[in-house]
């Protein structure tokens, strides 16, 4: 399923003064869960970049990854081949919730090689690191008051929406993104755990909607 639109849409009704500095364009959006995986051709990590977005909000995403993970062995004397790994496992990690960095390690060295696998375990403290220094600074920016806690759990809530928002885009196109004012109100980290969940399993918007007004 191919869907088509303008960006000019998606900001709803503008007053004609703002016109004039809203870009207007068309894109095309692939709904790439209808089209099987030998149909999705092209350079190794366009395929696993594709095959990741195809799968991020299937229900067997976790079980897909050694087959995504095993179509990158052609990359692996390549110069820029630890630049494409640590973009990937950046991606995964940031996409499957409760994945531990050591069952990540073990599909990427029976998929690829063992020395690949100790990759995993360096990003993932790097990951780690990174999350905790950017809780530290959104916790100064928002007042020592607030607390580093706070920091980090605005950064949960943040990174939330934005997969919902993701999610919405891939299966509903401009119809779901017109969600996300509602949802970017939404401050509660466990509902917007159960909205991203929905969008994963919902057959149509409605059953998303229904979950938001909840």
């Amino acid at each position: 399923m191919i869907l088509a639109s303008d960006l000019l849409h998606l900001f709803g009704e503008t007053g004609d003064q703002f016109l004039p500095h809203i870009p207007d364009f068309r894109y095309i959006l692939y709904d790439l869960s209808r089209f099987p995986d030998e149909a999705i051709k092209g350079a190794v990590m366009f395929r696993v970049t594709m095959l990741l977005f195809k799968y991020v909000f299937q229900p067997d995403y976790r079980d897909r990854l050694p087959g995504i993970f095993a179509s990158m062995r052609s990359l692996v004397d390549q110069e820029t081949t630890m630049q494409y790994i640590e973009a990937v496992i950046r991606y995964v990690l940031s996409t499957v919730e409760n994945m531990e960095a050591i069952e990540l390690k073990i599909m990427v060295e029976e998929s690829l090689s063992p020395e690949k696998g100790e990759v995993v375990m360096t990003l993932a403290e790097k990951l780690k690191n990174e999350g905790i220094q950017q809780g530290i600074e959104q916790g100064i920016q928002q007042g020592i008051q607030q607390g580093i806690l706070e920091g980090l759990q605005q950064g949960i809530v943040e990174g939330l929406q934005e997969g919902i928002e993701l999610g919405l885009g891939i299966k509903f196109g401009a119809r779901g993104l017109k969600l996300m004012p509602a949802i970017r109100l939404i401050q509660d980290a466990g509902r917007l755990k159960a909205i991203k969940e929905a969008v994963k399993i919902a057959g149509n918007i409605k059953q998303v909607k229904e979950v938001i007004s909840d």
